[in-house]
């Protein structure tokens, strides 16, 4: 998988997932007052090919959403 906006790569939350328990708390507390922060809602929207490179209506975007959101959602 590949880093979001925070660059964070998902291999380092699951490592350090004991010392990280903050943010597990964080996202309860923004799920209590329905907000998230500000930096979880950010993406970076890549081009991503479907078969021929040369062909542009082959490309469609895809969104590289923040590691500790996807982590925290599921």
């Amino acid at each position: 998988k590949a880093p979001g906006p925070d660059g964070y790569h998902p291999r380092i939350l699951k490592e350090c997932a004991k010392e990280l328990g903050s943010i597990y708390s964080l996202f309860r507390r923004s799920l209590r007052v329905r907000k998230l922060p500000m930096d979880w809602k950010y993406a970076n929207v890549t081009p991503f090919f479907r078969c021929v490179k040369s062909v542009i209506p082959n490309y469609r975007s895809i969104s590289l959403l923040s590691i500790v959101s996807k982590v925290c959602e599921r």
